[in-house]
């Protein structure tokens, strides 16, 4: 992929992302949590099936595992997130799903037995400073069991970020997301 193609698919994925928030705000208000994130990735696996059919054959026992494992901890995410979003303001769960940053950092210094150095510390705790000034923009911050709920949410997300890390390298990546996408519908 030339790089000028892969910025404005990069664009285009943090524009839909910051948008989702938004979107399922508004979604939940005729829709249940759960009945919205089935129907949204029921579609987005139907989709995906019908452009990348040909690829079917290329399944292996193998690859469904490490998509359920995969689906499991996405579903596990954006549930909490929708969850989350009927209680709080979407500036206050995009923040909160946000430090999923800092969760990695943690996770993967957790796993590989190796604490960052103080660039890289220094570097999280400005990120996450840079998180809560984009995002919060005047709402007020306290753990109610909207926040925690999102926060869970933030920790499921960086293990799935984590685990698709890995998996990815082994896996078809384009099998493994769209068939994640089913488990997780």
């Amino acid at each position: 992929m030339k790089q000028r193609n892969a910025e404005i698919l990069l664009i285009i994925v943090i524009a839909s992302r910051s948008i989702s928030y938004l979107l399922s705000k508004i979604g939940l208000n005729g829709i249940p949590p759960l009945e919205l994130l089935a129907i949204r990735f029921a579609l987005t696996t139907l989709i995906l099936l019908l452009l990348f059919h040909r690829r079917l054959p290329l399944l292996t026992r193998q690859l469904w595992k490490a998509a359920g494992l995969l689906g499991t901890f996405l579903f596990a995410c954006m549930a909490c997130e929708l969850i989350s979003l009927t209680t709080i303001p979407s500036s206050t769960a995009a923040f909160l799903e946000n430090t999923s940053a800092v969760w990695v950092l943690i996770l993967m210094a957790v796993v590989s037995h190796h604490w960052p150095g103080k660039q890289v510390l220094t570097a999280t705790g400005l990120l996450l400073i840079g998180i809560a000034c984009l995002t919060l923009q005047g709402a007020v911050f306290h753990l109610a069991p909207g926040e925690i709920i999102c926060l869970t949410g933030s920790v499921f997300y960086a293990i799935w970020i984590c685990l698709t890390a890995r998996l990815a390298r082994q896996y078809d990546p384009l099998l493994l997301g769209i068939l994640q996408m089913g488990f997780l519908a």
